[in-house]
């Protein structure tokens, strides 16, 4: 199976979670946007590909950041979202994938954008092999 973008990969496997993120209503691509609701943010960092022993095949580590950003008096629900999220994601196959793994054991607090949302994020790795 062709290996997905790693941020669609993710993005499908989070609206698919019934966790509440709906692709492009709050579940979107990219870096943050400005906004006042509650949502969620999927963004590629990159990654590295290794070649095999056989030379048949490569393993790719796609990597990616999920940030949720929820209103101040919401801070609580937008953590809930977070930690569902991270849960839903990690030890999972996904788009073609093999693995996917979240290297936090929860999300991270990473403090208030513009509009006063609180955020929270966690990295992903995706673990797929290239022929």
């Amino acid at each position: 199976m062709a290996l997905e973008r790693s941020y669609q990969a993710i993005l499908q496997a989070l609206h698919d979670a019934g966790i509440g993120l709906e692709r492009g209503v709050n579940l979107f691509a990219g870096p943050l946007r400005p906004g006042k609701s509650l949502a969620c943010f999927v963004q590629s960092t990159g990654g590295q590909v290794q070649w095999l022993l056989s030379h048949d095949a490569q393993t790719e580590i796609a990597t990616a950041q999920v940030s949720v950003w929820s209103p101040q008096d919401q801070a609580q629900a937008g953590w809930e979202i977070a930690y569902e999220a991270l849960h839903a994601l990690h030890a999972s196959q996904i788009g073609g994938y093999y693995l996917c793994k979240v290297r936090e054991a929860e999300p991270t607090p990473i403090g208030r954008d513009d509009s006063g949302r609180n955020g929270y994020s966690f990295n992903v790795e995706l673990h797929g092999l290239r022929t």
